[in-house]
């Protein structure tokens, strides 16, 4: 028996249809955190705190308590009357990213500036990420301006 000149079109629009329906785990991953608020940074970034290149030990620390900071929800931008605490620059390719933290005992206040003048304000649980801008900044105070 023949196969039918239109099976082969279907098998094909029906692989397609479910490579849309359910696409793979990296494009899902990829595709949603093209629309994070709180970036996720790996070791091929570059990290500034307060000015200072950041290296090392000191840099693997401060992506490990980046990356274990837990978004709570976004706030409306950044009102006149508050410090800012420490500024963390971030390159990752051609795109550069300034945050502006604001530290609190529970919480961090974060403002971030992307380099094509979006703004965002979120806040974050990060007990972790508090400790470590800390230390990095008391390392060396004169030379990160922290």
């Amino acid at each position: 028996m023949p196969m039918p000149m239109w099976f082969v079109p279907v098998l094909i629009m029906l692989a397609i249809l479910s490579f849309l329906i359910t696409p793979p785990t990296f494009a899902v991953n990829w595709f949603t955190s093209r629309f994070a608020a709180h970036i996720r940074l790996s070791s091929r970034d570059i990290i500034y705190l307060g000015g200072s290149k950041l290296d090392g030990q000191d840099k693997e620390r401060f992506i490990k308590c980046w990356n274990e900071a837990e978004f709570l929800y976004e706030t409306e931008e950044r009102p006149k009357n508050v410090t800012i605490d420490h500024s963390v620059e971030i390159v990752r390719g051609r795109r550069e990213y300034r945050f502006l933290l604001h530290l609190f005992d529970t919480y961090i206040d974060v403002f971030r500036n992307t380099s094509n003048r979006k703004k965002l304000a979120y806040r974050v649980v990060a007990p972790k990420l508090s400790d470590c801008i800390m230390d990095l900044c008391a390392q060396d105070v004169a030379a990160t301006g922290c």
